[in-house]
């Protein structure tokens, strides 16, 4: 039996949920399920695609959240069809491969406060989180990245100071 490396299951009228199963075809290196009538979550299992390259799921119904683990397994460019995602809350693309850029479309989704969880990633160079609509205070513990060199927190609705300690170059956080 040969490996099945690409799932092209577009404009199908496919009615239901992803199957778990789908984790089982390891060699999958495309998956195309858009324009369906798919509903419920995206399975853990598509996780064990470490092969991955593609996942097309656009025009459906799917709800909840993005797998944790589906992160691990995506590389390549980050589509600019994402921002037609109008109720994405959460988009979690670390440890991966993806390179280029990220579309402009999607930068004024993120609001709220800036995560806590920026505190452990002690080793970014560069964080620019301009134009888009967080709140509240400017986290202190941007003075204690010891190679952030650039910080732009510009066209947000933040308060508080602007860390300038240790930065080449730094943007204003006010709109």
């Amino acid at each position: 039996m040969g490996r099945v490396t690409a799932l092209n299951l577009n404009n199908q009228k496919l009615i239901g949920t992803i199957p778990p199963d789908i984790g089982n075809l390891t060699f999958l290196r495309r998956v195309h399920l858009e324009a369906n009538r798919l509903r419920g979550n995206i399975p853990e299992e598509f996780g064990r695609l470490f092969r991955l390259k593609t996942l097309g799921l656009l025009k459906n119904e799917l709800e909840g959240e993005i797998p944790r683990n589906l992160s691990s397994c995506i590389t390549g460019h980050i589509p600019p069809e994402i921002e037609k995602l109008n109720g994405l809350q959460v988009l979690a693309l670390y440890n991966n491969s993806i390179s280029g850029e990220i579309p402009h479309g999607i930068g004024n989704l993120f609001e709220g406060s800036i995560p806590p969880s920026l505190r452990t990633l002690i080793g970014l160079q560069s964080l620019d989180l301009s134009r888009n609509n967080f709140s509240g205070h400017i986290p202190i513990y941007f003075v204690n990245f010891t190679v952030l060199e650039v910080l732009n927190l510009s066209f947000n609705n933040l308060e508080g100071e602007v860390p300038r300690e240790g930065f080449s170059t730094i943007q204003n956080a006010y709109r």
